[in-house]
């Protein structure tokens, strides 16, 4: 799970340069790999996940709007 939510984490850089900005979403986006992970392999089930997912994108975007980075 560590690799996979490692993954997921540089998978996220396609957005973004690499620079301490960055850095921090990669972190919140290895966390989140890790947690939606541990759901995923609780439940044996990818959908509690997938809604996690576009719950946490939603809300990021609100906060990016809201909160000039």
């Amino acid at each position: 799970m560590l690799i996979s939510s490692l993954l997921f984490a540089v998978s996220h850089l396609q957005y973004y340069t690499l620079n301490k900005l960055s850095v921090r979403f990669m972190f919140f986006a290895f966390i989140g790999g890790i947690i939606f992970g541990t759901i995923a392999d609780i439940t044996h089930s990818i959908f509690i996940s997938v809604l996690l997912h576009i719950q946490y994108n939603l809300l990021s975007v609100y906060y990016s709007r809201k909160v000039k980075i």
